[in-house]
């Protein structure tokens, strides 16, 4: 039932992939190849994918990431049926990053309403694999990338200290979002304080998480946002 479902998806779409030329009937054709195959991935294939999407996600059109990701969440949903609960959960995993992707590629698409599902379905995602890290950065990405019109700079901070409660105490990555957010609301002597905070944290170490989400450029940019708020 499954795979005709796909097939009657696929089958409609190819009309739309037809107006749009050679470009926009890949997604066609990766939707019919999901229905017609249906091997599994495995673990390591899968990473790749999330690897892949995510360099996609910073050097190609956020449109074209889109239509690309949707076929990836698709069959990573269809492939959760019938893994092992080990599988499973690493399954859950690979769905937290490919939807923080999506998400991401949706906020910069202005998409900032479906940019919200997809936030809460990473997070859930994140949830279900049990994996605190993982949790924490769905989260951090979640919250920063909220100040970019999503949302109210105090329900950033909000989501901040909730993630913060989860953590156990401020990370790198929260609190590069706490003091962005603080600036934007004009509470410039507490972002200058977290921005201390952030850079004595750092100047520790900072461990990147597996997917490759973090950049050390994020602590520059954050110290560049508070600053030039300041002034």
């Amino acid at each position: 039932m499954e795979r005709r479902r796909l097939l009657q998806l696929a089958i409609a779409s190819l009309g739309m992939g037809a107006l749009g030329g050679a470009a926009s009937d890949e997604p066609v054709r990766r939707l019919l190849d999901l229905a017609m195959n249906g091997e599994p991935r495995s673990i390591e294939d899968w990473h790749l994918s999330c690897a892949d999407h995510l360099h996609a996600l910073r050097t190609r059109p956020p449109a074209q990431v889109v239509a690309d990701l949707l076929m990836d969440l698709m069959a990573v949903r269809q492939q959760m049926e019938t893994s092992t609960p080990d599988d499973v959960t690493e399954l859950h995993r690979v769905t937290a990053a490919l939807a923080s992707v999506h998400a991401n590629a949706l906020t910069r698409l202005g998409e900032h309403g479906s940019a919200l599902r997809w936030w809460r379905t990473a997070r859930q995602a994140a949830d279900a694999s049990g994996d605190l890290r993982l949790r924490l950065l769905v989260r951090g990405e979640e919250a920063g990338h909220g100040l970019y019109g999503q949302r109210d700079p105090q329900t950033v901070l909000g989501l901040v200290e909730s993630a913060e409660r989860i953590a156990g105490g401020p990370t790198v990555d929260l609190l590069t979002t706490r003091a962005k957010a603080l600036t934007v609301l004009g509470r410039h002597d507490e972002a200058r304080t977290a921005l201390d905070n952030l850079l004595r944290l750092a100047s520790a170490g900072v461990t990147a998480d597996s997917f490759g989400f973090w950049k050390p450029n994020q602590i520059h940019f954050a110290e560049s946002w508070v600053h030039a708020g300041a002034r």
